[in-house]
Formats: structure tokens, C-alpha cells, sequence
């Protein structure tokens, strides 16, 4: 019984300060009140393209994640499999060989949308390095060539 009191109670001051809210909306100056909603317009533009962007960068984001566990997926590769490739002559790991060969695990979903290599090769400083580049629905790595 008590916890209804206290809902009714509260859902009563939220009305309350409600109606505050809008009384003092009523009272403003029709010219100050359209100012006032042309900056609300302008400001629910502004939180829009916020979340309109943080969408479309979380989406790239599970793309470059692949990219860089394909890099380090083709590096173990390449060393358990004694591959070395050089400055000039890379070699080229497919993405379904690292998927098969259990180097490399995916969802379903991108492995069925996405097509990709990674190239081994040898810096000047006689380091490994491997470059990913993957190709999927609406996302491809710059530099992905399909030969």
C-alpha cells in the first residue's frame, strides 16, 4: 500500500513540475517563444547527426576489428607455417584459408558478407607485417584489390 502512495506521490510531482513548466511556456512572449524553438530545432539537428554518426562509426567499427585480428591472425600464420614475404615480394593469405586453417575466427554473418587477404611481408627494419583488406556489404578496406 505504501509503494502505491509513494508512486502516486511521485507520478503527482512530475505532473506538477509538468504543468509548471509548460504555464511558464504559456507566459513567454510570442516572439521570444519562437526563438526559443528555433534553437530547440537546431539543438535536436545537433544531438541527430551526434547519434546519426556514432551509428555509422560503431558500424566501421566491427570492420576494423576484423582487419586487425586478420593482421595478427595471418602474422601466426605465417610464422607456424615458416612464410616470410619481403619489402618487394609479399605474400598473400586468403581470408577463408585463415578462417579454415582455425587462424582466424569470425561471425557467420561477416564470414558469409565479406571477402578479404592479408599480405605478409618484411619491413625494412626486418620485421614482420601484415596488412589486412577486407571487402563486405557496405564496407571496403582502402587499398582491397579483388585479383
Amino acid at each position: 500500500m505504501k509503494k502505491m502512495k509513494k508512486k502516486n506521490n511521485l507520478l503527482d510531482k512530475i505532473k506538477t513540475i509538468i504543468n509548471n513548466m509548460v504555464n511558464k511556456y504559456n507566459s513567454i512572449p510570442k516572439k521570444t517563444k519562437m526563438i526559443l524553438n528555433l534553437w530547440l530545432v537546431i539543438l535536436l539537428i545537433i544531438v541527430l547527426v551526434i547519434i546519426i554518426c556514432n551509428i555509422n562509426n560503431n558500424g566501421m567499427e566491427k570492420y576494423l576489428k576484423l582487419e586487425d585480428k586478420m593482421e595478427k591472425a595471418a602474422l601466426k600464420y605465417a610464422q607456424d607455417k615458416e612464410l616470410a614475404g619481403t619489402n618487394s615480394q609479399k605474400v598473400r593469405l586468403d581470408f577463408n584459408a585463415l578462417i579454415d586453417e582455425h587462424y582466424l575466427k569470425v561471425d557467420k554473418n561477416l564470414e558469409k558478407k565479406c571477402i578479404g587477404y592479408a599480405l605478409i611481408y618484411t619491413n625494412n627494419g626486418n620485421e614482420e607485417r601484415a596488412s589486412a583488406y577486407i571487402s563486405c556489404n557496405g564496407y571496403t578496406t582502402d587499398g582491397f584489390s579483388s585479383k
